[in-house]
């Protein structure tokens, strides 16, 4: 018997029954215009759950662009028109991952792509298809009154992700532990006290006290690249004048709601003033008189690499200081330098 073998693409189930010789026809999307209707809402592929009951499904949405940051984040937001559908409990906003057409901040656009969720945060992947319609007004921010407790972030939240909002009341910085190497920062509507140092951990009081606690929520820079140059806060970059520092007031802060990383996070967008920053915990000259008589003091090195053996060579992935032994010159004298004003009897080197 003549037996003819044609090799098809692996898991493509499209060839299946096609014979040698003849034309597999791929269906093709309805072309997309300012004049298509879109047949779902943003609220309706939002939902009021935490995550879409539309997951996978191909939607085309229409609203307007909130926020451009297809430079450094890869996509823009984009919310509904007209306060949208008008229900407290499903977001009128979206991301979309997508840069392939140029938006701009205000722009009326058609969007056609897939529903997903990207780490918990509902998302339009895939788009297959952008028309930009003209400009439209941006909708008011939702204003946030004051973060929410541990325990109701999340149904207070969930509502608004990927809607404008503004921090009505001021916020304190209360970390800023990334803001150098990923450009975040936590803020808070005021410190929360230990609530282990207050009451017993295992007590009634302890666990009320700790309920009532005040959620974070972060600030981001909306750039996904590390170690961003310069830092983005504050202002439109910090420098050795224009600083930041934990237990700072921070007022008007306003932009998209994100979800990444286990976080509720505002994004920095273009177009939207800079937070403005209260210097309220201002760093004191000298430190306060305590009536010792032994000064103790401790000091971090662990930047600081010699490069000789059998420590940490210069060229090692592993050294995180000096490159070189010039520059390790500099760095010990600058150490030195700091070290030797505080006057100190015991000096501790962590």
């Amino acid at each position: 018997d003549n037996c003819e073998w044609v090799v098809y693409p692996k898991d493509e189930w499209k060839y299946a029954g096609v014979h040698p010789g003849q034309y597999v026809t791929t269906p093709t999307q309805a072309a997309l215009n300012c004049s298509t209707v879109s047949p779902v809402s943003i609220s309706k592929v939002q939902g009021n759950g935490i995550t879409s009951a539309m997951v996978g499904q191909v939607v085309v949405l229409r609203g307007v662009v909130t926020a451009d940051l297809q430079g450094k984040y890869g996509g823009f937001f984009m919310q509904e028109l007209d306060g949208g559908d008008g229900d407290s409990s499903t977001s009128d906003g979206i991301y979309v991952a997508d840069a392939s057409v140029v938006v701009s901040q205000g722009d009326l656009v058609v969007v056609r792509g897939t529903v997903k969720e990207n780490y918990a945060e509902t998302q339009l992947v895939d788009v297959s298809a952008v028309a930009v319609c003209g400009k439209a007004p941006l909708p008011m921010p939702y204003f946030l009154d004051m973060l929410p407790t541990r325990n109701t972030s999340e149904s207070v939240l969930e509502p608004l992700e990927g809607m404008l909002i503004m921090l009505s009341t001021p916020v304190i910085v209360t970390d800023f532990y990334n803001l150098g190497r990923y450009g975040e920062m936590t803020l808070s509507s005021g410190w929360n006290v230990v609530a282990s140092q207050v009451f017993y951990p295992l007590s009634k009081e302890h666990n009320e006290m700790y309920d009532l606690y005040r959620d974070t929520l972060m600030l981001d820079d909306a750039n996904a690249a590390q170690n961003p140059d310069p830092v983005p806060y504050p202002g439109t970059g910090m420098t050795y004048d224009n600083y930041i520092r934990t237990g700072d007031t921070l007022t008007n802060v306003m932009g998209p709601l994100s979800y990444a990383f286990s976080k509720y996070r505002i994004q920095k967008t273009p177009g939207f003033p800079a937070p403005a920053v209260q210097h309220t915990n201002p760093r004191e000259e000298t430190p306060p008189d305590v009536k010792g008589r032994l000064r103790i003091a401790g000091f971090n090195v662990l930047n600081y690499f010699n490069g000789d053996n059998p420590g940490v060579a210069f060229s090692d992935s592993l050294n995180r200081g000096a490159s070189n032994a010039d520059e390790f010159a500099k760095q010990r004298k600058k150490t030195l330098s700091a070290i030797a004003p505080v006057d100190a009897a015991v000096v501790g080197l962590l």
